[in-house]
């Protein structure tokens, strides 16, 4: 499976219900095993799980970081592909909340703003969507999510 968040999101319910599931480290990627089943969880990109929500940073010098290396203030750093989410279902508020706990994600309080057109908080689209929040984002970056999710599941006490 992917490591985005939706795979990242099955390999930590998967070792949480499984009792004799192993979520193991491997030089190119995640493995999980049980008994005969075996669920790798990959990502095709060159910074690690992340999916549509990887992350970039770049150190002063104009080199690109792994996300595991240690961040300051002199870096770069963005999000791509997915910037914010928002929990719309009573599942994904209960799963956000949870993350909000885990220190995974954080309410963005910001606002959007299109040229030309300023603040866009009156009600107006962004993205085709709703303006309305609340809108989160992953702590330290989009990817902090799926990385805790699968740090979450090496942590099950089956590894």
């Amino acid at each position: 499976i992917g490591a985005g968040i939706c795979g990242s999101s099955a390999a930590s319910a998967l070792a949480q219900a499984a009792n004799n599931l192993s979520i193991q480290r491997t030089g190119s990627g995640y493995a999980t095993t049980r008994s005969a089943l075996l669920i790798d969880v990959y990502d095709q990109g060159r910074s690690g799980a992340g999916g549509r929500a990887s992350h970039r940073a770049l150190n002063e010098r104009g080199e690109r970081q792994r996300p595991t290396e240690r961040v300051n203030e002199t870096q770069m750093r963005w999000d791509h592909g997915c910037q914010f989410f928002r929990a719309d279902t009573p599942q994904m508020k209960e799963q956000v909340n949870d993350w909000i706990n885990e220190g995974l994600c954080e309410e963005w309080k910001g606002k959007f703003v299109r040229m030309g057109l300023g603040d866009t908080s009156n009600g107006s689209s962004f993205f085709g969507m709703p303006n309305l929040g609340p809108f989160y984002v992953g702590v330290g970056g989009m990817h902090a999510i799926p990385h805790g999710l699968i740090d979450r599941a090496c942590k099950t006490g089956f590894v």
